[in-house]
């Protein structure tokens, strides 16, 4: 608890520093949040940051999906503040961890809540992924002591709130039908619907384009590029290839290898740790092979599975119990 308190603290000191620089991320949710506060559609709006920080292209689009803006309106409103909803989240993921039946838990859950980067993404440099982590770290604890739908229902949460999440999916879906938990696979699903489908109906144009093909269209950046803040890194494929041959990677190409290291990966996740394992490899290459342009905020949510392979990796408590 004392942990958690001092984590809590330096984030709300972070957040009310003034001098700190934010990325466009913070007014985009914000703005997000205001459009559906005052019933418009976020997906389409039209959306304003400060100079230097607008990436081109993007001024009417949200990029994330509706768990983000649903998630985050509440804490708007109470504290006019969407980071507070990342601070909240950062708690989750730390509290998903302690959840898990290890001795390693605790200490791991601690890591994870000063681990400067995670201070960092809830604070001054805005990872709305991390709504994703939280209900995903809870689905993996929830799991892991064997309430299988109450983790299917979170899954379905973290489903709407990441397209990261996704590239894991495969690796919980495999195992539930394995098992024949078909009623999990259903609940699943029907979370993400019901958080989703509303803005499907609302403008199919404007989310899908927003979601999906938007950042599948962005222009390639180099490996190392010159910005208003310092130097963008882009070690992704294309931005490798781009740097190297001045080529860009067709999409079928990345699609691809993807389908291939998935199968690759998939073969033998046989047991819950391996396929947490191995779906952790397999966000860390996806987001490398993916997407245009890289963003280090890509690798919380491995992180995050790796913490919680790690902590599942040293056996339960129960099983220490039963077999000192």
């Amino acid at each position: 608890m004392v942990i958690a308190a001092v984590a809590v603290i330096i984030r709300l000191i972070l957040i009310a520093t003034p001098f700190a620089y934010i990325p466009d991320v913070f007014y985009y949710d914000t703005q997000a949040v205001q459009a559906l506060q005052s019933g418009s559609n976020p997906y389409g709006h039209h959306y304003v940051a400060p100079i230097g920080l607008t990436t081109p292209g993007a001024e009417n689009v949200f990029a994330y999906l509706p768990g983000v803006v649903e998630f985050l309106l509440p804490f708007f409103a109470a504290g006019g503040d969407i980071r507070l909803g990342l601070v909240a989240c950062d708690m989750l993921v730390a509290f998903a961890l302690c959840l898990m039946r290890s001795k390693r838990a605790g200490p791991m859950a601690a890591v994870y809540l000063l681990l400067p980067t995670s201070v960092l993404f809830s604070t001054w440099y805005p990872n709305d992924t991390l709504i994703g982590m939280a209900p995903l770290g809870l689905a993996l604890a929830t799991r892991e002591r064997e309430r299988y739908a109450v983790s299917a229902a979170f899954v379905g949460l973290a489903l709407a709130s990441s397209q990261l999440v996704w590239l894991l999916y495969p690796f919980i879906l495999v195992g539930d039908l394995k098992a024949q938990r078909l009623k999990e696979v259903a609940i699943s699903l029907m979370t993400f619907l019901i958080v989703v489908a509303p803005f499907v109906v609302w403008n199919p144009t404007s989310f899908f384009g927003n979601t999906v093909y938007f950042e599948l269209g962005r222009p390639v950046q180099g490996l190392l590029t010159p910005e208003p803040f310092g130097v963008n890194v882009n070690p992704t494929l294309s931005g490798l290839v781009m740097s190297l041959f001045g080529l860009s990677v067709p999409l079928v190409l990345k699609v691809g290898i993807a389908m291939a290291a998935l199968v690759l990966l998939l073969r033998k996740a046989d047991t819950p740790e391996k396929a947490l394992l191995r779906g952790s490899l397999f966000l860390v290459l996806m987001v490398i092979v993916i997407p245009s342009n890289f963003s280090w905020w890509y690798l919380e949510l491995p992180l995050m599975t790796l913490m919680t392979w790690f902590i599942a990796s040293g056996g339960s408590e129960t099983a220490h119990a039963k077999n000192p």
